[in-house]
């Protein structure tokens, strides 16, 4: 059975054309490959950078959650001290109203037994002595045994002794009251230190505390916000960075069902090839056959003729009938 040449060829030319077609799909899926490779590259290359900037922000984060706490405590103690100061001033004013109390009692004891004195013949301390040891003396010196007279002396002896002792009595109340008078001083200027203190945390030291725990918290907000940030970013890079992996891989396997029908293809043109190529050798043999047969019958028909006109005595040449010797036998 012979095959058309010209349709061999056609069927050759068609074959050819899509084995170019799907030679020219695999290099645009390569190229499209190796665009993802770049884009996957580029996406590793962004979530790396993102890591390092995650990283910085949480050391950050970290220096300001410490940095905050230690604003906590701070804020405490100032709280405490507050309390301190508060109990150790109320303290110090139910001393002072003590003290006051104590000094104005002292004082109204003193203005009492200085009453008392000016009833009396105004003497000093080295006075009162004298007439009590002149007296002493004198009631040894000349004892008397009027019982009247004795008891005035025992009577003066006792006013004079009572003087003396409320005097001396007085100068202890003052310098009581002298003492009472440096204490209270002591405590109104360790209230105006308190005070001070007390004015400094409330009006500065709390406030500047509290406005930096507020603005600490503001830009722990800010840090934990754009981390929150990053983290999406990432998570879409991922996400994305996976889809180019599964694209990628669909892409090598499109590529594998095209090469499979590249070999496919290959090889039907291997087949058409050696079809075209046997079918044109035996379209050669079959056109030398032909030419042969030809050649044989035309030389038979010169031999025919010539023995012909030999049977009818006609003369017939030696080159003539000799054609015979170069007809082929049939099996030949």
């Amino acid at each position: 059975m012979l095959f058309n040449i010209e349709q061999l060829d056609q069927q050759l030319r068609e074959l050819e054309q899509r084995f170019e077609d799907l030679s020219s799909r695999i290099e645009e899926k390569f190229s499209v490959i190796s665009n993802l490779r770049s884009r996957l590259d580029q996406i590793r290359a962004d979530i790396n950078q993102i890591r390092a900037q995650l990283d910085q922000l949480n050391a950050q984060l970290k220096e300001k959650k410490d940095a905050l706490q230690q604003l906590r405590n701070k804020r405490q103690e100032l709280l405490d001290k507050l309390r301190e100061l508060k109990a150790r001033r109320s303290e110090l004013r139910n001393e002072l109203r003590f003290k006051r109390e104590l000094l104005k009692k002292i004082g109204q004891t003193i203005s009492e037994l200085k009453q008392q004195l000016r009833l009396g013949k105004k003497l000093s301390k080295d006075d009162i002595r004298r007439l009590i040891e002149n007296l002493e003396v004198e009631h040894e010196i000349s004892p008397t045994p009027d019982l009247k007279r004795e008891l005035e002396f025992f009577r003066r002896i006792m006013s004079l002794e009572k003087e003396l002792n409320m005097m001396e009595l007085i100068e202890k109340l003052r310098e009581k009251a002298n003492n009472l008078v440096m204490e209270i001083d002591y405590i109104r200027s360790e209230l105006v230190l308190i005070d001070e203190d007390l004015k400094k945390i409330n009006e500065k030291l709390l406030p500047q505390v509290t406005q930096d725990i507020i603005n600490t918290k503001q830009e722990i907000a800010n840090l934990v916000a754009r981390i929150r940030q990053l983290i999406e970013q990432r998570e879409q890079l991922k996400r994305e960075r996976d889809s180019v992996k599964e694209e990628i891989l669909r892409k090598y396997a499109e590529i594998k069902q095209l090469r499979e029908e590249l070999n496919k293809l290959y090889s039907e043109l291997e087949k058409i090839q050696i079809l075209k190529i046997a079918t044109e050798k035996a379209q050669r043999l079959l056109q030398r056959k032909n030419r042969l047969l030809q050649m044989r019958r035309s030389l038979e028909d010169k031999f025919r003729q010539a023995y012909e006109r030999l049977m009818r005595g006609e003369r017939v040449s030696l080159d003539e009938l000799s054609v015979l010797s170069y007809i082929e036998p049939e099996n030949e």
